[in-house]
């Protein structure tokens, strides 16, 4: 590498999606060996294994922040990754480690471990998305406690209720540990209960997420137990003891429940819950009220792209934002992701729709939509709204079929969604639980005349190489899909071939196909 390059080389340096050879990441490695102002590199996505990590190692002795999401570290890349940092020159300064979607198992914890005795200095370990399970962060204990480690982010790992007395013993004996991210484990009332038995002895924990873990009201005299604890001025081994947030989104916890826990809480407490659109922070319990947010937020003064993310909305909040719109002239996108937004609000949205002739996207990503609600906002839209271009339902169980709705009905929608003539250019169905039986209505309704789409996301579904198949059967008459995402589903290399032989087709009939996402797939 000439010396007269390295300055221009940037202070985050981003290669992410980039295709790289044992090669290129050689010379990466020597330029980075010489550039001690790089401190943030990102290599997330860039088919990287264990070759691959054995050439980068010895570059990493500057680098403070690394990011190899969604790369091969589960078959040696650990392993290699630890002994080549070992032979940098200078010690390990890498304080944030980022390895989610790596593919990682219980097998893998070992590996692990001799990263974080690599990274002394390690402060974010980021492991979510993989499946380590209960035994596997159980063999990790031992390293976690004696490291120097801020932040640990667990979300998706299958952690059963088996896990809560190992994280516990974590969190009272990890002296620095500011967050822990256990969303979207199995974790049930047990498990977390006996979690929370670790946390009454923390005095440096200050944001734990529980969403999605499985806890109903049964839980509710544990968290009680556990705050009513920390509120004791005997109980606080330190006068530093932090305020704790605690998250509890997207469980069966009824209003009633946390009323009790407000009414057993002292008002000295320091701790705060959150749970849907309620709130208990310093003694008092309050549900966000979007009728108070829009009078102190007038519409009329807002950005016409509204963010409205993670602000605890729920389906009452949903029929207020829903008078607003029906009104208003101002707005263009409405980002409602990471709410409480279940079937009767979105249906109260999709009314509004009906009306509204300005709205251009609506997103209601991560939410609690269900068929029921799903089929209301297609019948509102067929037919009576040509504005809205974008619709994102990304990560809502619309096809779990539980919400009380037939699948045919939902089938029906879909294809009235895609097929019929709307103002729709992009879909994100990603997460919804779609399948090889959704394929084969979609792969029908690609093929009407009338649809308009140009982009459709199905990452993180079930599709596998029959529902591509199929799906690539209607992809081949129609002329309109430009974009189509399929990143982590089932699809093998069988599959691969069928998209690409779909691709080229469609090539030759002067309608190509931009761009065909299948990251995260077994091929």
């Amino acid at each position: 590498v000439e010396k007269a390059t390295l300055a221009a080389i940037p202070k985050k340096l981003n290669l992410s999606n980039s295709r790289q050879t044992v090669s290129d990441i050689q010379t990466l490695s020597a330029a980075l060996e010489h550039s001690p102002h790089v401190y943030f590199l990102d290599l997330i996505e860039c088919a990287l294994d264990a070759r691959h990590f054995q050439a980068l190692g010895a570059g990493l002795g500057h680098v403070k922040e690394l990011h190899l999401e969604g790369n091969g570290l589960q078959e040696g890349g650990l392993t290699a990754l630890a002994s080549a940092v070992k032979s940098c020159r200078v010690g390990s300064q890498l304080e944030e480690l980022n390895i989610r979607w790596c593919g990682l198992t219980e097998h893998d914890s070992l590996n692990i471990v001799q990263v974080v005795r690599v990274f002394k200095k390690l402060q974010g370990l980021h492991l979510g998305q993989n499946t380590l399970r209960t035994h596997g962060v159980d063999q990790l204990t031992g390293s976690l406690i004696s490291s120097t480690i801020e932040g640990i982010y667990l979300e998706g790992n299958n952690l059963d209720c088996a896990a809560g007395s190992i994280l516990g013993k974590l969190i009272c004996n990890m002296p620095n540990l500011k967050e822990l991210y256990l969303t979207d484990n199995p974790l049930l009332n047990s498990g977390v209960a006996d979690m929370l038995e670790g946390v009454k002895h923390s005095d440096s924990l200050e944001e734990l997420f529980l969403n999605n873990t499985g806890v109903d009201n049964s839980v509710i005299d544990a968290v009680s137990a556990c705050l009513m604890h920390r509120a004791e001025p005997s109980s606080q081994s330190s006068a530093a003891q932090r305020s704790l947030t605690v998250t509890l989104h997207d469980n069966s916890i009824s209003p009633d429940a946390l009323e009790q826990l407000a009414r057993q809480i002292p008002a000295t407490s320091k701790d705060c819950i959150e749970c849907g659109s309620f709130v208990f922070e310093e003694g008092k319990l309050e549900e966000f009220d979007c009728g108070t947010y829009f009078e102190e937020h007038s519409l009329d003064s807002l950005d016409k792209d509204c963010d409205m993310q993670s602000m605890g909305i729920n389906d009452n909040g949903a029929r207020q934002i829903s008078a607003v719109l029906k009104e208003d002239e101002n707005v263009l996108t409405l980002d409602l992701y990471n709410n409480s937004i279940g079937d009767e609000g979105t249906a109260a949205l999709a009314s509004a729709l009906h009306s509204n002739a300005t709205l251009r996207g609506l997103d209601l990503s991560l939410n609690r939509v269900g068929s029921r609600g799903f089929i209301s906002m297609v019948t509102q839209l067929v037919g009576a709204n040509a504005t809205l271009c974008f619709l994102s339902f990304y990560n809502n169980h619309i096809f779990s079929f539980t919400s009380g709705q037939s699948n045919s009905d939902a089938h029906a929608a879909l294809h009235s969604l895609i097929s019929q003539k709307t103002g729709l250019r992009f879909i994100d169905l990603g997460w919804t639980d779609i399948g090889n039986a959704e394929c084969e209505t979609i792969s029908d309704a690609l093929a009407f005349k009338d649809c308009s789409l140009v982009a459709l996301g199905l990452v993180g579904n079930q599709i596998n190489d029959k529902g591509v198949a199929v799906l690539c059967a209607g992809l081949e008459k129609n002329m309109t899909i430009k974009y189509l995402d399929l990143s982590r589903n089932e699809i093998t290399d069988s599959g691969v071939k069928t998209i690409k032989r779909c691709v080229e087709r469609r090539a030759e009939l002067g309608s190509p196909v931009q761009q065909v996402w299948m990251k995260g797939n077994p091929a």
